[in-house]
């Protein structure tokens, strides 16, 4: 494209003389040429879609003509239509002014005939006692705009003037006069008239005067009767709570009474004008109610006694604080159902109105505030330092009272059946504050108090000596409540105690498990609401998981303890006697072996009684861990004796039959499967009773199907026992 814009023009190439220019100029021409015949050729390519184009234009041109006349038709129509739609709505405006001014008309004619009817009818009305007709007539009056009536008819200023006057004076007269009839039937106790003049504030356009007074009236009527009842109170256990209970139901019954009759004649929205005032005087009684309960109850005495005591001075009996903290309990929870019903009542007045969220706030102020939240809260304070004196001195005298004649301490079921009870108790007060205190308190005595009575027990361990003599005695001690003869009381005292506490703790695990389920469901049942409440219970919940872990490492370690004290001594001769047998068999020594083995005999013979005497002195669940520890140790001294004995084939065979013979034993005293324990020395059996070397590739590798326990080094050592195979061929072989 360069050379086509650099063409010489006709006068320079006129003027060219030199061969190489005019070669040059040459070379310009024919490019340019090229050029113009792609140009040429595009366009003759183009040919035909364009006079496909002007075909279809060429068609179309007579149509232009009709959208053209079609086109100026509307436009005229669409301006006739427009003209008439202008005339039309001028019209319908004019129409509505008119309207509008025979309406405001209409209103001044109307106004103008109340305030006549008002001005001539109010007076008579006061004098024969009408007074809801005069209400009637002052209420049509407030409705009056004496600015623009007088303006309307300047005319009639100085009638006007006297008529509202007049009604000036009439309304003054008359509020005074409803307001002296309403206190009049306050002091009457007349029903009637006080809910005639009730209804009569809100057309006076007294809304707010009408609902204080008659707030007023409702708290005189509770604080009457709540005083008689408080007179008459006694002293029982929950009588108090009664009374409580009896405030907060009559205060709901009133709202429930007198509601209809507010949302009719002051409508919705002014239920929280009443129960301000019924809160002031719930607030008083309550606490009346309260300071007569904690006086007879002696309530600060037994909190300066709790807090000033100690193990060696005059404690409060528990006893007597049992029913006193179940009636603080209910105390607090029939107030919490109150204020949550107070809460529910207005929330459903305030329904639809666009200041509902900020009285809602209001209330919640209110209620958060009161003397009633204040006085529960001083409750709860006291009740949970009692609560958790009770429930420490319960557990101090099941641990005096514990009977030890069962399989587990009378202390362990006496201690969580507290505990439940006092947590139960605290849930069922409603707060949540006292429900996390009393979880924390009850996980602290069950970790720390319960758990370091039983250690004290296990740490001891359990005693050696002649352990069979021993097992006889504790068996006699449990079934028949006395010593054998000739038996070391303290061994037994010291075997039993071990033996219980292992049981105690396997118990306290199960209970706090249970428990803690138990304080789930509870507590969806009391439904103390709100996500944080929820937050803190689940948290202190969690403790109880703690403990009964914390109660089964107890176990474990009392387990283990028993293993090494009692039953590697007692079983460790018998499985190293395994060693003192011939295992390089003949023929005639293994078809003697098929009728009876000796040394398996013999050792399941004594494991037997040894575990015979656990069976019926364990729980079930420590007697399974018991096995299955007696059963991993009987593993681990036979596999060391096994690497001491020289084997061929047919001791192998004989070694195999002895593994078969120990694993279905084993299996057969507990719920569980001893295989998996014995995996190992099966292992070496199936090793060493292999009749050639080579055999070994068809058990071993990743396509034999087996899962091998044993190591490389540990199957060349098992191979290495065998007699008939040679160590250089053992070390040879791949595994």
């Amino acid at each position: 494209m360069d050379n086509v814009t650099n063409i010489p023009d006709s006068e320079v190439m006129v003027n060219l003389t030199s061969i190489e220019d005019i070669d040059e100029a040459l070379k310009q021409l024919d490019v340019y040429n090229d050029y113009l015949s792609d140009q040429l050729k595009e366009v003759l390519t183009g040919r035909n879609a364009l006079e496909r184009r002007m075909e279809q234009l060429y068609e179309t041109l007579p149509k232009l003509g009709d959208i053209h006349s079609d086109a100026v038709a509307l436009a005229t129509r669409v301006e006739g239509t427009h003209k008439l739609a202008d005339t039309v709505s001028g019209k319908v405006r004019a129409l509505d002014t008119a309207r509008c001014r025979c309406t405001e008309a209409m209103h001044r004619a109307d106004d103008v005939l109340d305030l006549k009817l008002s001005t001539e009818g109010i007076q008579s009305a006061l004098d024969s006692g009408a007074y809801e007709q005069a209400a009637g007539h002052i209420h049509r009056y407030l409705g009056l705009d004496e600015t623009t009536l007088i303006r309307a008819a300047p005319d009639q200023t100085d009638r006007f003037e006297d008529s509202f006057k007049l009604l000036h004076e009439a309304e003054t007269k008359l509020k005074q006069i409803v307001a002296d009839k309403f206190d009049a039937a306050i002091e009457s106790n007349d029903l009637t008239s006080i809910n005639r003049f009730f209804k009569i504030f809100p057309l006076i356009n007294q809304h707010a005067e009408g609902m204080a007074r008659f707030a007023e009236y409702l708290r005189r009527t509770i604080s009457r009767r709540c005083a008689e009842k408080l007179h008459l109170a006694g002293s029982s256990p929950g009588s108090y709570a009664g009374l409580l209970t009896s405030l907060f139901e009559d205060v709901a019954r009133v709202i429930d009474r007198e509601q209809p009759l507010v949302d009719t004649y002051y409508g919705p929205g002014h239920l929280l004008a009443i129960v301000g005032p019924l809160q002031t005087e719930v607030d008083s009684q309550s606490r009346a109610i309260v300071e007569a309960f904690q006086t007879r109850s002696g309530w600060t005495e037994s909190l300066s006694a709790v807090a000033a005591s100690s193990r060696t001075t005059d404690r409060p009996d528990p006893r007597q604080l049992d029913p006193v903290l179940s009636e603080a309990a209910l105390l607090n929870s029939r107030t919490s159902m109150f204020l949550n019903f107070i809460r529910i009542k207005v929330a459903a007045n305030l329904e639809g109105l666009e200041s509902k969220q900020e009285e809602l706030g209001k209330l919640e102020g209110l209620l958060l505030d009161c003397k009633l939240s204040r006085t529960m809260q001083e409750l709860i304070g006291g009740y949970i330092p009692l609560e958790e004196y009770f429930q420490r001195e319960s557990f101090y005298k099941a641990v005096e009272l514990n009977d030890d004649t069962s399989l587990s301490s009378s202390m362990v079921d006496d201690t969580f059946f507290i505990v439940k009870k006092c947590l139960n108790r605290a849930l069922s007060s409603s707060s949540i504050d006292a429900t996390c205190a009393m979880c924390n308190h009850a996980t602290s005595l069950i970790e720390s108090d319960l758990r370091e009575v039983l250690y004290a027990s296990i740490r001891v361990g359990f005693p050696s000596g002649l352990l069979d003599h021993t097992f006889a005695v504790l068996q006699s001690g449990f079934a028949q409540g006395k010593f054998t003869a000739g038996s070391t009381e303290s061994m037994v005292k010291a075997k039993t105690a071990f033996l219980l506490a292992l049981n105690n703790a396997a118990t306290c695990a199960e209970y706090a498990a249970t428990m803690k389920r138990s304080l789930e469901e509870e507590f969806l049942k009391v439904r103390l609401e709100g996500d944080q409440n929820d937050a803190k219970f689940h948290s202190c919940l969690a403790d109880f998981a703690a403990v009964g872990v914390k109660f089964n490492e107890l176990v474990e370690f009392g387990v283990s303890l028993l293993m090494s004290s009692a039953i590697r001594p007692q079983i460790k001769p018998w499985v190293e006697s395994f060693n003192e047998v011939n295992r390089e068999l003949t023929e005639e020594e293994f078809l003697e072996s098929e009728s009876g083995n000796p040394w398996v005999e013999s050792f399941m013979g004594n494991l037997d009684a040894l575990i015979a005497t656990f069976r019926e002195s364990l729980l079930p669940r420590i007697f399974d861990g018991f096995i299955s520890s007696l059963t991993s140790e009987v593993v681990i001294l036979l596999e060391r004796s096994v690497v001491k004995s020289r084997f061929n084939r047919l001791g192998g065979l004989q070694f195999d039959r002895e593994v078969r013979s120990l694993t279905a034993y084993l299996s057969s005293a507990t719920t569980w499967s001893a295989r998996d324990k014995f995996s190992r020395l099966s292992q070496m059996a199936t090793l060493l009773n292999l009749e050639r070397l080579s055999e070994v590739h068809e058990y071993w590798g990743p396509n034999s199907g087996f899962v091998w326990r044993l190591s490389p080094v540990e199957a060349r050592q098992t191979l290495n026992l065998r007699v008939e195979f040679l160590s250089e061929d053992v070390r040879r072989l791949k595994l």
